[in-house]
């Protein structure tokens, strides 16, 4: 492990590692219930965990475990993602309001550029869940000049 992880990053893998591959085998063996918990399990342990030790593995995993046609895993983790695009991108995570300091503490982006190229298929579901989104706020609140046009 290496020595800027934090000593609860690996069990935190393992954790996550452990659901993923428990809903993996509930769709093999066709058992919804495992499934089920699975998901709901991987949903609360990743929320807690966005890093940049976690977040990468956790998104690797689901998308080399589970089959392209089977969306639940994919699309939560699109969502949560989606959900929390910006603190992914930066590093920033909310800090506990008992803390001190200004509410916000920064580490290393937990969805660098690199994971873009590592797991194509989640870069195109994220695509393809973000067009859909612009697509529907446009639609509801009418199409507005974008700001990536000058």
């Amino acid at each position: 492990m290496p020595a800027d992880m934090p000593e609860d990053a690996g069990t935190a893998c393992d954790i996550l590692s452990f659901h993923i591959l428990i809903y993996s085998l509930g769709d093999r063996m066709f058992i919804h219930g495992p499934k089920a918990l699975s998901k709901e399990n991987v949903e609360k342990e990743l929320a807690k965990r966005l890093d940049a030790w976690t977040f990468p593995h956790a998104i690797y995993e689901i998308c080399s475990s589970t089959p392209a046609s089977d969306r639940a895993p994919r699309d939560l983790v699109v969502r949560i993602t989606m959900d929390n695009l910006i603190s992914l991108r930066t590093g920033a995570k909310k800090m506990d309001s008992t803390e001190a300091g200004t509410g916000e503490e920064s580490g290393p982006a937990a969805f660098p550029d690199s994971l873009v190229s590592c797991v194509p298929q989640f870069s195109s579901d994220l695509a393809v869940a973000m067009m859909n989104r612009t697509v529907t706020d446009w639609n509801r609140n009418g199409i507005c000049k974008p700001n990536w046009v000058p």
